[in-house]
């Protein structure tokens, strides 16, 4: 645990989760982006999709969106991330989004915790969610359960009409992250799925902010057809940029400083360099400054983070990672030709090092089995870079 007041800070400055509620003053940056969110959410039939890799900030910025919104009483919204189930069951899905629903409305309104119409709509908020588990248990034994679609659209319906009693002017936005999903575009039960979903897409005073990779980004393209008026706005995260990632550990320091003596134990060089590493990951970058901020608890004389420091632990750490995963000889002299050369073709990485195609081929499934490289199609080839951990380990 560090001691963030020996900076004379309150609070940890390198928080990686993101915003809530409580802490919309530390969003910094993507201007652009907030007035584009702001505005599909206010039109009516737009499906508003965020697209970029996981940690590149996509769900800070709903959280910004969103809660601003409640916090002017135009839209209610639930507390947390709601993920898609990973069984693509939208029955899961329908569940999980009532249940966050519910439980949000009693954390922001205690008192409807004592209307009886609430409460009789939480229990058959929990018997639809025992019906559903039997039929994802029973689902191999073909029980039917025609009726559910129309109970849990039912209870969505219900739902926003505590929201408008409540005072909401517009009914909810929901946001659902999807990164964890693995979609094939030909598989029948990911079809089904993305038609389930669109059929929450056209629920009446819903809103519906989803986040996630290219590869679900396509798939609501695909299935745009059969959403509300057809209408799919997909807003492409690019990188923060660096400056922008410097405001926001100022605006951090700021808000969490005890004293006029506050100051950030990480140097800016750090931060540069992190930047680099991990292509402009927030989250990267935020999480890896947290456990550079342990180190320093174990020396009191090191008040500020060096780089060539910082380079030492981030080595350390990535080295031991390594050294668990037990990768064999061949695999190891890849990886090393990879993080010195990078984006090195399966042919190429044979001919460095005289071995047999298919035994490079091997190697690097491995590779990327334990999340140390990753590969992207060009041309005829894939082509090999390195990921973080790996870099860091060489550092």
């Amino acid at each position: 645990m560090v001691l963030w007041q020996r900076w004379y800070l309150k609070d940890n400055p390198y928080d990686p989760n993101p915003i809530g509620e409580d802490s919309l003053d530390l969003f910094v940056g993507r201007k652009i982006e907030v007035q584009m969110l702001q505005g599909f959410c206010i039109e009516d039939g737009i499906t508003a999709y965020l697209e970029g890799p996981r940690g590149i900030g996509a769900s800070s910025l709903g959280n910004f969106v969103r809660y601003g919104f409640m916090q002017r009483k135009i839209y209610f919204t639930h507390y947390g991330e709601i993920s898609l189930p990973a069984n693509l069951c939208c029955y899961c899905a329908a569940a999980n989004l009532l249940a966050a629903l519910s439980w949000s409305l009693r954390q922001k309104h205690p008192h409807i915790s004592r209307d009886p119409e609430f409460l009789d709509h939480e229990i058959k908020i929990k018997d639809f969610i025992i019906e559903h588990g039997k039929v994802c248990h029973d689902r191999a034994r073909k029980i039917p359960y025609a009726g559910l679609e129309y109970e849990y659209m039912f209870l969505f319906r219900k739902t926003v009409d505590f929201v408008c009693k409540l005072g909401y002017q517009a009914g909810l936005i929901v946001q659902l992250e999807s990164s964890s999903l693995s979609l094939d575009s030909d598989d029948e039960t990911a079809h089904n799925f993305m038609l389930g979903l669109c059929d929450f897409f056209k629920l009446s005073d819903y809103r519906w902010l989803l986040a996630g990779n290219h590869n679900f980004g396509e798939m609501l393209n695909k299935h745009a057809g059969f959403m509300k008026s057809g209408s799919l706005a997909r807003i492409n995260l690019d990188p923060i940029p660096l400056k922008e990632i410097e405001e926001i550990l100022q605006r951090r320091k700021d808000v969490f400083s005890l004293n006029g003596e506050s100051k950030l134990p990480i140097s800016s060089e750090v931060i540069q360099y992190l930047y680099a590493v991990t292509s402009g990951n927030i989250r990267n970058i935020l999480m890896l400054c947290t456990r550079a901020a342990l180190f320093l608890e174990t020396d009191h004389t090191v008040s500020e983070l060096k780089l060539d420091s910082a380079k030492y632990v981030f080595k350390k750490i990535y080295q031991d990672r390594l050294h668990e995963k037990n990768l064999t000889q061949l695999p190891s002299q890849v990886l090393t030709l990879i993080v010195r050369e990078g984006n090195l073709s399966a042919g190429d990485i044979a001919k460095r090092l005289e071995r047999h195609p298919c035994s490079i081929s091997r190697a690097l499934s491995e590779l990327v089995a334990n999340d140390l490289i990753q590969g992207r199609k060009s041309g005829r080839h894939r082509i090999y870079s390195p990921l973080m951990g790996a870099q860091l380990a060489w550092a």
